[in-house]
């Protein structure tokens, strides 16, 4: 159905422009329909063979009990009210925003906006959110390598990943820093990491969300990290990172493809 709908509206509305239309008699006056109508209301449609008009949009996407039967099913032939200032049949019918006609207008306009049909809108979010993993997954391999090269032991260190709002409005995440600690109670992290964020002027007064895994230091309610911000912050709160799944999975990984790796990292 779709599909027809989208040729009759790349052929747009039938509107042939005549010297002189056929006369209709109102009582004792002759009424025309006349060419200019089109410039006016794009959406009007003219039938040379019933000397009627109608509603493009409206006869394309109106549902089978129509609501606008003078535009659609029965059209419209009353020249009279068609130029009669407030009570202009044309006016009447387009209405107010969200008015009958006004949303088959939309309907037709999201139609013709391929781009933004939701089988494209999912496909498009699928593909960046398989490109963020992407980067996730390179970020965390060049982690390893490096700490591995570098003879760091891997429980000694934090990686830190920032995610914020740009200037455009857009919610952005970004791998920021790894950061050697001594141990891992909540107490020694929590400095670790306002240091690490002070260096580059951000402070945590503006967080507003943290994420860790599901550690009792780490999300503990009282004494956990994330219970520490939150007694500097009240707005930063937190949720548990579901991403650690991939960290484990990618131990196992380790753990059969490089024994090796994985034995010098425990």
């Amino acid at each position: 159905m779709d599909e027809i709908r989208r040729a009759y509206i790349k052929m747009g509305p039938y509107q042939p422009i005549k010297k002189e239309y056929p006369p209709t008699k109102f009582i004792s006056q002759n009424r025309r329909f006349q060419s200019h109508w089109f410039q006016k209301f794009t959406w009007l449609e003219y039938s040379p063979l019933k000397d009627d008009a109608f509603c493009f949009s409206c006869f394309l996407f109106e549902h089978k009990h129509p609501r606008n039967l003078v535009f659609t099913i029965d059209r419209f032939k009353y020249w009279k009210r068609a130029n009669d200032g407030d009570r202009c049949a044309f006016l009447m019918h387009i209405g107010c925003n969200t008015s009958p006609h006004n949303n088959d207008v939309e309907y037709l306009a999201n139609l013709m906006n391929i781009s933004r049909h939701i089988d494209k809108v999912i496909n498009a979010q699928s593909s960046e959110e398989k490109q963020k993993n992407r980067l996730r997954l390179t970020a965390t391999i060049e982690s390893i390598r490096w700490l591995t090269l570098q003879a760091c032991a891997f429980k000694g260190c934090m990686a830190i990943v920032l995610r914020f709002v740009d200037t455009e409005g857009f919610l952005r995440e970004r791998f920021f820093a790894i950061v050697h600690v001594t141990d891992t109670t909540a107490a020694t992290l929590k400095k670790e990491i306002s240091d690490a964020l002070g260096r580059y002027d951000l402070h945590i007064h503006n967080m507003r969300g943290q994420g860790y895994d599901g550690a009792s230091n780490m999300r503990g309610s009282w004494n956990g990290l994330q219970a520490l911000f939150l007694k500097d912050c009240s707005c930063a709160y937190y949720v548990h990172c579901f991403a650690h799944q991939l960290q484990l999975a990618l131990l196992q990984l380790l753990k059969k493809r490089y024994p090796f790796v994985y034995s010098f990292q425990n």
